[in-house]
């Protein structure tokens, strides 16, 4: 009698979690509203939203990461030694094409042009003295009472002579390319972008003294992506657009010749006019192709 009343208690708790279970599963609905009921407890049902085509995206045609460069560059190094005299300029100065920027301290290079000087006037004179004496011998063996081997002799000199001579105006000509070294001139318009050197120093021959940067025009340099290379064609107008919004028009002046294998990109330069100095060496951006 015990076990029949264990076994229907059983049963009857079988049947209340069947029960119990089919209740949840009818529970668990989504009503019109979107909220989800899971036993006692209910949640407002989300769906992601898609994104918008309204939203503005970068166009397939936009670069990132251009650099401007400077239209031209250079590095000016000594071209003799000596110590630094003088500069005329400091860094961020504007210079022009022929100025001097800096000098080097010309008093041995003055000695040295002077003593080629001089030693040119010298066989100058020499070879004057040796065609003479050549003229002076030919006559005299014209008359009869000279040889020719006298003749030949004379002749002889007169080539040493003019020799020494060509030489010597060789080695002036150095000397003064020497002394006109001492003035180190800016090869064209632009500014002085680092010194190297400061006044009274020793340098050395090929030492460098100053950088100078023309910045007239720049170049907006970016890597362009190879799959979309075929827009930024030569002479094609761009925009480079700088952190602040605003732009500056340009066209691409030129192509890298070959693809990085590593970014299978290419370089592109865009040139940018900068009359007005308002883009500066080393800003970043991006590229757009103008409408």
């Amino acid at each position: 009698m015990r076990s029949y009343r264990i076994k229907c208690v059983l049963y009857f708790v079988a049947c209340m979690a069947v029960a119990t279970a089919a209740f949840g599963e009818e529970r668990n609905e989504q009503d019109p509203a979107g909220l989800i009921v899971h036993g006692n407890t209910a949640r407002l049902m989300t769906t992601a939203a898609e994104p918008s085509s309204d939203r503005h995206s970068k166009p397939q045609s936009c670069v990132d990461g251009a650099v401007l460069q400077p239209i031209r560059s250079a590095t000016i190094s000594a071209e003799i030694s000596g110590v630094l005299d003088k500069f005329h300029a400091a860094e961020g100065d504007r210079v022009t094409a022929g100025q001097v920027v800096a000098e080097i301290s010309p008093r041995r290079y003055v000695v040295n042009a002077t003593r080629a000087r001089m030693r040119v006037k010298s066989l100058e004179t020499a070879v004057k003295t040796a065609r003479k004496n050549c003229e002076a011998k030919g006559k005299i063996l014209a008359e009869g009472a000279g040889t020719e081997q006298e003749v030949l002799n004379a002749d002889a000199a007169l080539e040493g002579r003019e020799a020494e001579l060509s030489e010597a105006r060789q080695l002036l000509k150095l000397a003064l390319i020497d002394l006109d070294a001492c003035k180190i001139k800016a090869p064209f318009d632009g500014f002085i972008e680092q010194r190297f050197k400061s006044c009274f120093e020793a340098v050395e021959k090929s030492d460098k003294l100053f950088e100078i940067v023309d910045a007239s025009s720049v170049y907006a340099v970016a890597n362009v992506p190879a799959a979309i290379q075929h827009f930024f064609e030569q002479e094609r107008r761009c925009l480079f657009v700088i952190a602040s919004g605003k732009t500056f028009i340009g066209s691409v002046q030129k192509c890298g010749v070959k693809i990085d294998p590593k970014s299978n990109t290419r370089k592109v330069f865009v040139l940018i006019p900068n009359d007005e100095a308002a883009l500066q060496i080393g800003m970043t951006g991006e590229l757009r192709l103008a409408k």
